[in-house]
């Protein structure tokens, strides 16, 4: 089964040079390898810009959530 479905959120990693390289974009494909080997699967990812690349697996990752702005400002008072 792939690790990123249709329309995930996605960072390209370094593991292999790239020019999206600490890019975010969308799962716009899945292409699972043959032998079922999650770490084979290959996937389209669709960049703001609109453009598309192929990846592999392993150069993909989840990108961090950002705290809304609200949160971030409650934890500063408490702090002050």
């Amino acid at each position: 089964m792939p690790r990123f479905e249709l329309g995930a959120r996605v960072l390209v990693r370094s593991t292999i040079f790239n020019r999206h390289v600490g890019d975010e974009g969308s799962i716009s494909k899945v292409i699972p390898h043959k032998s079922g080997k999650g770490t084979l699967d290959k996937y389209e990812v669709e960049f703001a810009d609109g453009d598309k690349s192929l990846f592999w697996d392993i150069q993909l990752g989840r990108p961090a959530k950002v705290a809304p702005a609200s949160a971030t400002q409650n934890i500063a008072t408490t702090i002050t």
